[in-house]
């Protein structure tokens, strides 16, 4: 379905039209401008022809600058995947005054057409480093320097390969007092080549905070839902660090801040120190870590089977030992991730997305 679902976005980048999902629910807006003008024989010839010179009219007034090509590619790096109605809303701006951008970014190469990891909603994940590199002198936030610094270390470009894994305690040892912060972007778990990193990460945050360096800590959102890694965010919780998720992270890594970073590439199961040019990847590690959303203790999973039981918001709050508004805000945030426009669809989205 996934597969599916791709070839419809891309058809729909080619034609401007609607994209729905088959079998769901409701449409969601691909990366097509929302407006179908395809002749309708209940419409009277004036009618259509007013409605094609409102289109053209709102298509031409849309911003075009590369400014903001820079912003949408800057704000998809952090948040590393997203629907295009969720980057409007982090841009701050309606949805149809990004389509076009995001149809030419998608074009180029900047942006890349990617699909939830339920294979449900069509979203959008940055492109190739060649494409966003003529972008970066047009972002102030050094996100998009970082980005394509960072995809060249994980493939040898100004880095050197760890021969083990002894060798990142060691780096660790060696950067603990020598930094003020630490941001960890943590690999997903059904990798089993990083299982065995767990220990060492809760030893790298243990000692970081005896010696007061702040650590901020992404994760991806399927670690918050499985059981086999509660004991590692726990552990991680406990000495202070800042834990955070997002929906995926595809460049894993541990930055301190202004000396080294240790890269995780999986499908080499290599581990690659950078040393050089860490500024523009802390930005980016920085602006992934701010574009997260604070990890609940609530896993989703959770409030999806109280909604699904007919319950009433102050009984599945009592269940949880949360107040009423906490229990309605994990509910709104849970639509809002799934872009849904009510309860009932964001427990069918939920349902599929943890195969419930």
């Amino acid at each position: 379905m996934g597969q599916q679902l791709l070839e419809q976005g891309r058809l729909a980048l080619q034609q401007g039209d609607r994209l729905t999902i088959p079998s769901g629910p409701a449409p969601i807006y691909g990366v097509g401008p929302g407006v179908s003008l395809r002749k309708d024989p209940q419409l009277s010839s004036a009618v259509q022809e007013l409605a094609q010179a409102r289109f053209l009219t709102n298509q031409a007034t849309q911003p075009m600058t590369i400014e903001l090509d820079a912003q949408i590619v800057a704000h998809a790096v952090a948040l590393q995947w997203a629907t295009p109605g969720f980057l409007a809303r982090r841009l701050n701006v309606h949805p149809a005054a990004i389509t076009s951008p995001i149809r030419r970014l998608v074009a180029d190469g900047a942006l890349d057409l990617s699909t939830s990891a339920c294979h449900t909603q069509l979203g959008i994940s940055p492109g190739t480093p060649e494409a966003i590199a003529p972008l970066i002198h047009h972002d102030p936030s050094g996100v998009l320097d970082g980005w394509v610094k960072i995809q060249q270390a994980r493939h040898g470009d100004g880095s050197q390969a760890l021969s083990s894994l002894d060798e990142v305690g060691i780096v660790a040892r060696r950067y603990r007092s020598r930094t003020r912060y630490a941001w960890f972007l943590m690999p997903e778990p059904n990798v089993d080549a990083w299982r065995f990193l767990e220990a060492d990460i809760i030893t790298i945050c243990q000692d970081l905070a005896w010696h007061n360096v702040r650590v901020g800590m992404v994760v991806s959102r399927s670690y918050i839902d499985q059981a086999a890694t509660k004991p590692l965010l726990d552990a991680v919780a406990a000495t202070g660090a800042l834990l955070r998720t997002s929906c995926r992270i595809d460049a894993p890594l541990l930055l301190w801040s202004g000396i080294g970073v240790i890269h995780l590439v999986a499908p080499t199961q290599e581990l690659l120190l950078q040393t050089e040019t860490v500024e523009p990847a802390e930005a980016m590690a920085r602006a992934c870590f701010e574009a997260a959303d604070p990890v609940s203790r609530i896993c989703p999973s959770e409030v999806i089977r109280l909604l699904a039981s007919g319950l009433t918001d102050a009984v599945a709050a009592r269940r949880l030992g949360i107040s009423e508004r906490q229990f309605r805000r994990h509910v709104s945030r849970l639509m809002s991730q799934l872009e849904a426009t009510s309860r009932f669809q964001a427990g069918i989205e939920a349902a599929r997305s943890i195969q419930w």
